[in-house]
């Protein structure tokens, strides 16, 4: 489970979660200083989950969907991605 935390002050957003990655089979830490908040536009953020397989894909495709969507709005990338991000997840969860 990741802790992520969102503090607000006017136009200043801090974000600040946990560092710990749990490897492939999640039978032990893959890391303890990994960060799990990206920039993927201009106002976007994609906060990612402890479980690597998982988080290495929708970081990278986060990014790419912003640009071949040519958007920043974060709700229009957020649908994109938990479209694509399901067969993922799913065969995750099977192996």
């Amino acid at each position: 489970m990741s802790i992520i935390i969102g503090l607000k002050d006017r136009d200043t957003v801090v974000l600040g979660t946990d560092s710990r990655y749990m490897n492939a089979e999640c039978t032990e830490v893959h890391s303890d200083s990994v960060p799990k908040i990206y920039p993927i536009a201009d106002i976007g953020f994609l906060a990612a989950n402890g479980y690597k397989l998982a988080c290495d894909f929708q970081q990278t495709r986060a990014s790419e969907i912003a640009r071949e969507l040519g958007t920043r709005d974060i709700e229009t990338i957020a649908e994109a991605l938990a479209r694509e991000s399901m067969p993922v997840m799913q065969q995750l969860v099977a192996s």
